[in-house]
């Protein structure tokens, strides 16, 4: 009769994706808290000057933007419910996974990847719309463009994250019980969200 050691216990995984997402997420945070800042600081110091010229001038306007900038509300808001739907569907992708539906996993990822497009495409339109040339639109157009593009560089990584995550979905690389990747996609969208949330405020809302 041989003895025999138990089988030691399955080690618990890792989540270095999940993890190296979240600390991603938390630079990103801090890179756009920081834009923001920025944006609203030099917005303040521009309605500072022209609240004391109209004191000395009543004909001048307290306007950041420039007059002949008008935003696209409805474009901009579009992208906000976009972004909503493009969070619940990552959130989505990871539920059906864990009951182990691979064709709904599949549909919210690729319905996932389409709205980021969406809201890529939103994006550009409120660009051409609003018609802000760096060069003549002063302190307002650096801001803009360095707050907008970097919401729309994240959008591109959502998309790509995105459609990695439904490559490996389709060579069978998740399941039931390890659903990593498809948490880290859906922790990403919800940056983008959050961070689009904010820009909207701060920009477009709050002018």
């Amino acid at each position: 009769m041989t003895l025999a050691l138990p089988a030691p216990p399955v080690p618990e995984p890792k989540r270095s994706t999940l993890v190296a997402t979240a600390l991603a997420v938390a630079a990103g945070t801090a890179f756009f808290g920081s834009l923001l800042g920025v944006y609203l600081q030099v917005r303040d110091d521009a309605l500072d000057a022209l609240r004391a010229d109209h004191a000395a001038n009543p004909t001048v306007v307290v306007r950041f933007l420039p007059a002949e900038v008008t935003v696209p509300e409805i474009a901009t808001n579009t992208m906000l419910l976009t972004l909503v739907g493009a969070a619940l569907l990552a959130q989505w992708a990871v539920y059906a996974m864990k009951r182990g539906e691979r064709r709904q996993t599949a549909v919210a990822l690729v319905l996932c990847a389409v709205f980021g497009l969406a809201t890529l495409n939103s994006q550009a339109y409120t660009w051409a719309q609003m018609g802000v040339a760096i060069d003549d639109a002063g302190a307002f157009g650096t801001v803009f463009y360095a707050s907008t593009g970097a919401f729309a560089a994240a959008v591109v990584v959502g998309v790509v994250h995105t459609a990695i995550n439904a490559f490996r979905s389709f060579g069978g690389r998740y399941s039931a019980t390890d659903t990593e990747g498809l948490a880290a996609n859906a922790l990403v969208w919800y940056f983008v969200l959050a961070a689009y949330t904010a820009l909207w405020f701060a920009v477009y809302v709050n002018k």
